[in-house]
């Protein structure tokens, strides 16, 4: 028996996948784009022991509409499911407060809903900036395990969007990336600790996931110097928005003088500037050689 049962409301599933036995409803869900079998691939990637229950509301061209949309959510309140995942997003408030109301009333029943940003930061973007839905960004990490989480904001969870070579139409491999990635690895993360976090109330859901990211977190940077970290967070994030060579190298440099080491630069690539933990990691790493 499986641990988890996911409704994935997206564009359906390949038909190189449709008669797994992990699908347990899949009405009318041939997958015309190759999105919503990404979603799958990347939650069973790391959530194996999953069921799963395709929803198609996304069309070829990945578009759709609200009233659909709503349409599936309330199936899925029907269905037993435990997660729903949705790799989609809105900023139509026609029908605004019923998607509200069919998302408070999953939530209600002790589901999860976990739904994606839109890739522009700046949007409007729901239902995942409601307060019954995990909302997921994206950012740059090493692994699709691993994730940050603040229960009080609004996009509460930030997942991998790096793309990454995912099996989707026709099983062919495609790159997938950006937040509808990112949802789906946060979907597959929840998924794999079904089995610890399926008895708490949501409340307490949060607690635990809040407490696994900063744990892995905790083990990822266990090697970061303190004050390499310190001086990262002082001296560099504030103009990270603003990143070019000019600015890295007087950064480098003020580092150099600040802890008194010569750094190899042909060592630091650009992904070493996606945050201040990987930077602090690599200052450090070099710094312990130099």
């Amino acid at each position: 028996m499986k641990n988890c049962r996911i409704a994935i409301l997206d564009s359906g599933i390949d038909k190189t996948f449709i008669e797994s036995k992990d699908i347990l409803y899949k009405e009318d869900a041939i997958d015309e784009n190759g999105h919503g079998t990404m979603c799958y691939s990347v939650i069973k990637n790391i959530a194996p022991n999953t069921a799963f229950y395709i929803h198609k509301v996304l069309d070829k061209e990945l578009m759709s509409s609200s009233e659909k949309l709503i349409c599936n959510l309330r199936e899925v309140a029907r269905q037993d499911i435990d997660l729903v995942h949705l790799s989609l997003s809105t900023s139509d408030y026609t029908y605004k407060k019923d998607m509200e109301d069919i998302c408070r009333k999953i939530y209600s029943d002790g589901k999860i809903l976990i739904a994606s940003h839109d890739n522009d930061t700046k949007k409007t973007s729901f239902p995942c900036e409601f307060d019954t839905v995990v909302g997921v960004g994206g950012a740059i990490f090493d692994t699709n395990i691993e994730f940050r989480y603040r229960k009080d904001n609004s996009i509460q969870a930030i997942a991998n969007k790096v793309p990454s070579l995912v099996k989707g139409e026709n099983g062919l491999y495609n790159f997938f990336g950006g937040t509808s990635k990112a949802a789906a690895c946060m979907t597959g993360i929840i998924a794999g600790q079904w089995e610890r976090i399926k008895s708490l109330n949501h409340t307490d859901r949060d607690e635990f996931l809040n407490s696994m990211a900063n744990q892995r977190l905790k083990e990822k940077w266990k090697d970061t110097n303190n004050e390499v970290f310190r001086y990262v967070q002082e001296e560099f994030i504030p103009y990270r928005s603003n990143i070019n060579e000019k600015i890295v190298c007087q950064f480098l440099n003020s580092f150099e003088k600040e802890f008194n080491v010569i750094l190899e630069y042909e060592r630091i690539s650009l992904l070493d500037f996606s945050s201040a933990e990987q930077l602090s990691l690599k200052l450090s790493q070099l710094a312990k050689e130099a």
